[in-house]
């Protein structure tokens, strides 16, 4: 079972520069988010932020899974 989970993880080849910009480009975001959401909390609901989040993730999937 160990050898499966090694061969999973060596087989990710996480690229930086993608990564960052992703990762700059959700804390841009959460940040936007947070201050409106103080200043019209009834407009910017928690599922705004979570379809954002996952479609950050699901390209992170796909640009850095070895699928």
């Amino acid at each position: 079972m160990e050898d499966a989970a090694d061969a999973v993880i060596e087989s990710w080849s996480i690229q930086l520069w993608p990564t960052i910009g992703l990762v700059l480009l959700a804390i841009i975001y959460v940040r936007g988010w947070l201050r409106l959401r103080r200043q019209v909390p009834h407009r910017f609901d928690g599922w705004r932020l979570a379809s954002f989040l996952g479609g950050v993730g699901t390209v992170f999937l796909a640009l850095d899974s070895p699928l």
